[in-house]
């Protein structure tokens, strides 16, 4: 009977991952685009499926980035800090823990693949070390507090799950 009630509850967290994973791309590809428009320039949607992409029009032009660094590093750096904002949240909000897991994978998920692809990759890490490797430096700040953050609301959720779980078969 447990395994039946543990087995429920990974099936139902691995498809409300799923939902909240692709929601929260989207979310990341909107905080590119805000960033965007912020700083005067159009945005494109440049694909839905199987990834939701925009991409910022006149940032480029002649080869030349029109752009300082710093409105680079805002443009590419947007989802992220939005993401360091997110995971303080989910850090002081105690209340909802499977929730709290599930975005908090999700956040885990978004900037690990994003980050530990730039090696193989174009992702927002490589253009910005193009720009400028000193911002990149300074972007690995936010990354990293997201990485340590979330990990701990996974830790903590989790054990408040198992708690819950070995509570209910008592």
């Amino acid at each position: 009977m447990k395994n039946k009630g543990i087995f429920g509850l990974f099936i139902g967290l691995t498809l409300l991952l799923t939902v909240v994973i692709y929601c929260w791309l989207v979310i990341h590809e909107l905080s590119h685009a805000g960033v965007c428009l912020l700083e005067g320039h159009s945005v494109t949607l440049a694909s839905v499926i199987p990834h939701f992409a925009v991409s910022c029009n006149g940032i480029v032009q002649n080869g030349t980035l029109m752009l300082s660094n710093w409105q680079y590093f805002a443009l590419s750096m947007a989802p992220y800090l939005l993401a360091l904002i997110v995971s303080v949240a989910l850090f002081l909000l105690k209340k909802y823990p499977k929730t709290s897991l599930t975005v908090a994978l999700a956040l885990l998920i978004d900037v690990s693949v994003n980050f530990f692809s730039s090696t193989i990759a174009r992702t927002d890490f490589t253009q910005l070390a193009i720009v400028s490797k000193e911002l990149l430096f300074v972007a690995m700040l936010p990354v990293a507090a997201v990485l340590v953050i979330t990990v701990t609301v996974i830790y903590r959720e989790l054990k408040k799950i198992k708690s819950g779980l070995s509570s209910k078969s008592l």
